[in-house]
């Protein structure tokens, strides 16, 4: 999502729009305020980061522990998760 700070609305010399909230070298990041706002709604099973962040990894480590956290526990993957990228050296 976008970032989660206080917002603009600028002209756009086609309509109104909301201005960026930061520019990073990926690109420029937008407030998300329906999205914010549906997300909220779900009670404590959401996350909210900012793309603002120049580094994402605490907000995808959140999202993993709550994912990894409504799973029914241990043996729910019944084998080894292996990275699909990865050569296999079985044959």
């Amino acid at each position: 999502m976008g970032g989660t700070g206080q917002y603009e609305i600028r002209d756009t010399g086609g309509g109104l729009g909301l201005s960026p909230l930061c520019r990073l070298l990926r690109g420029e990041g937008y407030p998300s305020l329906r999205t914010q706002a549906f997300v909220a709604s779900q009670g404590t099973r959401h996350r909210l980061a900012s793309l603002c962040d120049e580094q994402l990894g605490t907000a995808f480590a959140s999202i993993g522990e709550m994912v990894a956290s409504s799973l029914p526990g241990p043996g729910c993957v019944d084998s080894e998760v292996t990275d699909a990228g990865a050569q296999s050296t079985s044959r």
